[in-house]
């Protein structure tokens, strides 16, 4: 599924969620930026994506798994420390750096970074590289409360 970078979100809603961005919902035949994001992110990221015992940033899961939408790329998944998680199964929501809006992005942004040189908007490095994973943290809660009335 495609949506442009920084448009507002409307997965599966019936209006767009003004306080929630999209950002790396890539698909075949899209343009999408390229280029070289900052040292550690990728690391912040994975962190992101596998949570732990405060953080759970992940929304929208699903049982099975999203492929690359890019390429035929096969089953994906990420592991830190020995803590896995498949990729293309949930989406990610990230708050600003000054917490105005959140960033929805789905968990496939790792690999197209990583595999396909996807630049992400500026905006959304810096909310992922400001995120404090020492803080406690459910995307699920914000989901909710942010897509309400959007049905």
């Amino acid at each position: 599924m495609f949506y442009e970078d920084l448009s507002n979100y409307c997965y599966y809603l019936k209006t767009p969620v003004s306080t929630v961005r999209n950002v790396g919902w890539l698909e075949k035949d899209q343009p999408y930026k390229t280029g070289k994001v900052l040292d550690g992110f990728l690391s912040k990221l994975s962190n992101i994506i596998l949570g732990n015992d405060s953080v759970d940033a992940q929304v929208n899961r699903i049982r099975s798994m999203h492929p690359c939408s890019l390429y035929d790329c096969g089953m994906l998944e990420i592991e830190v420390n020995g803590k896995k998680s498949s990729l293309g199964t949930a989406e990610i929501w990230v708050p600003s750096k000054d917490g105005s809006v959140f960033f929805a992005a789905p968990t496939m942004v790792y690999h197209y970074v990583e595999k396909h040189s996807y630049l992400p908007p500026e905006k959304f490095v810096s909310a992922v590289m400001n995120f404090d994973l020492s803080m406690p943290y459910k995307a699920q809660d914000i989901y909710l409360k942010e897509i309400k009335g959007h049905f």
